[in-house]
C-alpha cells in the first residue's frame, strides 16, 4: 500500500491511499468518510450513531499512538524483538472485532518508538501488511485537513445512512 496517514489526537484521522486502489478515509471527529475517487463513490458514517465507525477511530487513535495500557484494554498484548523493531502482537478480547481480525501486530522502531507498520491477520488466515514511512511527529496540522468536500457528481453508497443523517440535520 503506498499513501499517507494524519492524525490528530484525540479523534481526527485522514488516510489518503494511493495503491493499489486510490482512496481517502477522513474521520473530523464526528463523521467518517470514504472515498473512492475513481469509481465516484463515497460512504459518509455518523460516528455517534454508527459502532463500527467509532471503533474504527478507536482503533487506530488506541492501537498505533495509545499507550499500553489502553491496549491492554482492548487486546491481549505480547511484545517481542524482531530486528531493530520492537514488535506488540495484539489479539482482540472482543469476540465481535475477533470475527474480522484474529491479530494485529505493530512494528515500532527500537531506538524511537515510532510506529514503523502494521499487520493485520485475519480469522482466514489472510493479511494485509502496511509499512509507515517518512513519520513526522506532532507537525502542525490544519483542522481542514480533516474536512472533505466530494464532488456533485459522486455517489453515496450507503444511501440509508446518509437519509437518517439527513434527516438529523447534516450537510453533505
Amino acid at each position: 500500500m503506498n499513501g499517507s496517514v494524519l492524525m490528530k489526537k484525540p479523534n481526527m484521522f485522514r488516510w489518503d491511499m494511493v495503491k493499489p486502489d486510490k482512496s481517502i478515509m477522513v474521520i473530523d471527529g464526528e463523521m467518517m468518510t470514504i472515498y473512492h475517487p475513481d469509481i465516484k463513490e463515497a460512504q459518509i458514517f455518523n460516528l455517534s450513531g454508527n459502532l463500527i465507525a467509532s471503533n474504527t477511530v478507536k482503533f487506530f487513535t488506541t492501537t498505533l499512538w495509545g499507550s499500553l495500557s489502553e491496549m491492554e484494554k482492548k487486546f491481549s498484548v505480547t511484545m517481542f524483538r524482531r530486528n531493530s523493531e520492537i514488535v506488540f502482537k495484539l489479539v482482540p478480547l472482543s469476540k465481535i472485532v475477533g470475527r474480522y481480525v484474529s491479530s494485529l501486530l505493530i512494528y515500532y522502531d527500537e531506538k524511537t518508538g515510532v510506529p514503523q507498520g502494521f499487520e493485520t491477520i485475519t480469522p482466514k488466515g489472510e493479511k494485509t501488511i502496511t509499512r509507515l514511512s517518512n513519520i513526522k511527529i506532532n507537525p502542525e496540522i490544519e483542522k481542514d485537513l480533516f474536512k472533505l468536500k466530494l464532488p456533485e457528481d459522486v455517489c453515496i453508497t450507503n444511501n440509508q445512512e446518509q437519509q437518517q443523517d439527513e434527516n438529523n440535520g447534516y450537510d453533505y
